[in-house]
């Protein structure tokens, strides 16, 4: 028994193909990205007593999309965020309709491109196709580390390349206008909040979830900043860790000092800061549609996702020169490579010191 080269049209692979029992039973063949996966594979395939093999071989042989999804979900499951494990729960049900009860060793390269083109040719974007085949191989690869299948003939499946587009954000002008609209369209106390929610965004940088999951007492008044501690999930409607995982300051100017403070007399420490009539933290989801369509729509500006009012912020942190590992920190980005992207942003400020900055 030996590992045998196969140069396929957009690899390389390493075969591995035996009797179980010798010929006249049941053949088996592996494939392999590494010669050193398939040498590792014959090494400790002989070491296995016979009766082990066939035990493995024939549970193996049993094994579904929909047996290998459910216990994906089942382990893995509740190591992942919940927004996560709901996309993949609905992707598997669509996915198990046409595929569970294939069996999982069936899921090669070629059947992967198969279903990719018949996901692209219904109308599925590119990120969306790549979210499908990505649930799949995710699961081949956990039972395949699990050693619930001996080879993972899904191996090496690449993605398909997206084109991403750069970030979105308004210019100054845009946010201005903005602001000014939603100022004078909630000048009512009882409406106030809804204009600061913006004012908050557009001036720190934070997340949805952080600005729905703020206390009154993460306001440090004296100190001039805001304590991020938690942010609110909209899948599971709960509050937990920020994005990063780590707490974080972020400045308060003085213009949301007097405003916030205003706004919070009088309310309890771990009062929300935004809240609905029940005391409840505000469902983003509703609040996106009913309330920030509109606006956007009603102050003629060029319309963005309320994520890029936190691009619009971080953007012109950058603008202003505020120094990036600063900047990282205000964001909460894990690694300055994300804080980086918005640079590209500035042309303009960039060509203007190629084109007036020198030493003498």
């Amino acid at each position: 028994m030996k590992a045998k080269k196969l140069k396929l049209k957009n690899s390389t692979r390493w075969e591995v193909m035996f009797y179980l029992n010798g010929r006249g039973s049941k053949r088996i063949r592996k494939r392999f990205d590494r010669k050193v996966d398939a040498d590792e594979f014959i090494k400790e395939y002989l070491k296995t007593p016979l009766k082990k093999k066939e035990e493995a071989s024939s549970k193996e042989d049993k094994l579904t999309l929909f047996s290998e999804g459910e216990y994906w979900l089942k382990t893995r499951g509740p190591e992942i965020s919940v927004g996560h494990l709901l996309r993949v729960e609905g992707i598997l049900n669509k996915l198990y309709e046409n595929y569970g009860h294939y069996p999982i060793l069936r899921f090669d390269h070629a059947l992967l491109s198969k279903i990719r083109n018949n996901l692209l040719k219904n109308g599925l974007s590119v990120a969306t196709v790549n979210r499908w085949i990505s649930s799949i191989t995710s699961i081949m690869n956990y039972s395949f580390s699990h050693k619930r299948i001996f080879s993972n003939p899904s191996s090496g499946f690449k993605l398909i390349k997206e084109v991403r587009e750069g970030i979105s954000f308004w210019e100054r002008s845009e946010a201005s206008n903005f602001l000014k609209y939603c100022e004078n369209k909630y000048l009512r106390k009882d409406d106030n909040w809804k204009y600061l929610v913006y004012l908050l965004a557009l001036n720190t940088g934070l997340r949805a979830g952080e600005i729905w999951g703020l206390k009154v007492k993460d306001f440090k008044w004296t100190r001039g900043h805001i304590h991020i501690s938690r942010q609110f999930c909209k899948a599971s409607k709960t509050f937990k860790e920020t994005k990063g995982k780590d707490n974080r300051r972020v400045p308060l100017n003085d213009s949301l000092k007097k405003l916030f403070s205003e706004y919070l007399d009088g309310e309890e420490a771990n009062d929300l800061v935004f809240r609905n009539k029940s005391g409840n933290a505000i469902n983003h989801n509703n609040f996106r549609s009913r309330q920030f369509l509109n606006d956007v729509s009603g102050s003629k500006v060029r319309e963005i996702r309320f994520h890029d009012l936190r691009h619009t912020a971080l953007t012109h942190m950058v603008d202003s020169g505020i120094n990036m590992k600063t900047i990282q920190y205000i964001a909460g980005h894990k690694e300055i490579t994300t804080t980086m992207k918005y640079i590209h942003l500035l042309g303009s400020s960039l060509d203007y010191v190629a084109s007036n900055f020198k030493i003498a």
